[in-house]
């Protein structure tokens, strides 16, 4: 049995284009919880004192705290994040608990307007605010 336990009730959740919220609850002793994350959902067991923006794990650390939810933000649209959250006691870690979520996809903003008349195929799109004062 591992000697520091992890963080429960982890959950990451896509709420834009360019964030994901990731929740946890600390264990019982309320360890710090260390989030982790990269695009690969690979980690490996860490070792060393963790720094936020250092790599820990195979991974970018985002957070170190008790405070949850961690907001990651400026992120890329439609790109899986993979979190690993780990207690750390200031000398050991938990065995971890991952968790992942796909920003959504940029929201797209009407009217637009289409030209076959050019020679490039696919053809561009454009907005412009005449068009938008017809649909007012």
């Amino acid at each position: 049995m591992p000697t520091v336990l992890d963080p429960t009730d982890v959950t990451a959740t896509a709420v834009s284009d360019a964030q994901i919220n990731v929740a946890f609850t600390p264990n019982a002793n309320t360890n710090n919880v260390v989030i982790v994350y990269n695009l690969t959902g690979i980690f490996t067991t860490p070792t060393g004192t963790p720094t936020v923006g250092g790599t820990l794990a195979d991974g970018e650390v985002l957070y170190i705290g008790t405070a949850s939810p961690y907001n990651h933000m400026g992120l890329t649209q439609v790109t899986t994040y993979y979190y690993k959250l780990f207690s750390y006691d200031g000398s050991a870690y938990s065995p971890g608990v991952t968790a992942n979520a796909t920003t959504l996809s940029t929201p797209l903003t009407v009217p637009y307007s289409q030209s076959f008349a050019g020679a490039t195929f696919p053809p561009s799109w454009s907005q412009s605010a005449s068009q938008l004062q017809q649909f007012l």
